[in-house]
Order: structure tokens, then sequence, then C-alpha cells
């Protein structure tokens, strides 16, 4: 799906609807209700062609910012991004309490071919 939407688009990223119920949070107190129908959760795989890929790192090298992933750099830059629907089981390794769930998925998942 990605590699196919990949040869129409210059980037694009695998990405979530949200379903839940999104709030900003003001201090302990909740705040403005978010419209979930415009949030995504972004996933990898994260592709672009290697050429517009390294105009953007070289389009934001010298701002001052926290990139998250390539599609901040791309959107930065001026380079427009697509999505595609992801899967829930792409999960983010950054905790190490995702781990469990890590395992527990990759025990139901078959990687032939790996």
């Amino acid at each position: 799906l990605i590699i196919n939407a990949a040869q129409k688009h210059t980037a694009v990223t695998a990405a979530l609807p949200v379903h839940d119920t999104v709030k900003i949070k003001q201090g302990g107190f909740l705040g403005e209700l978010v419209d979930r129908d415009a949030i995504l959760l972004i996933q990898t795989p994260q592709v672009s062609t290697k050429k517009k890929l390294m105009e953007a790192f070289d389009a934001v090298k010298d701002k001052k910012a926290d990139w998250t992933d390539e599609t901040s750099i791309l959107q930065e830059a001026g380079i427009k991004v697509a999505w595609v629907s992801g899967e829930k089981t792409n999960i983010k390794i950054t905790r190490p309490e995702d781990i469990p769930l890590a395992e527990a998925i990759a025990k139901t998942k078959s990687f032939q071919g790996l």
C-alpha cells in the first residue's frame, strides 16, 4: 500500500485516524475538545525520494527545532506528505513498558521471509 502511494506522491507515511476523545490539557484540568477527525497518529514507514529528503534536511539544517520524524522535516521544507492507513499493531517502541506489548504482537504475527 505504501509503496504504491510512494510511486504517486513525493512523500508518504503510514498513519492511523484517532477514535478516542482528544482534549487539550490545561494544567491539571481538561481544556478544549479537539476534532478527532483532524488528528492522525503518524507511524513508520515514512517514504520519500532520497533527493527530496536530502533537500528537506538541507532546508532545515539551520533551524532550531526538535524534529520527531522525517515527515516533520519534509513538511517544514514545504513538501506535502500523503498518508495511507496504518496498522494498530505497528507500534513505536519508545519506553520500557512498550516492550511486552511488542513481544506479544510479535508472537501473534507471522514474519515469513525475514
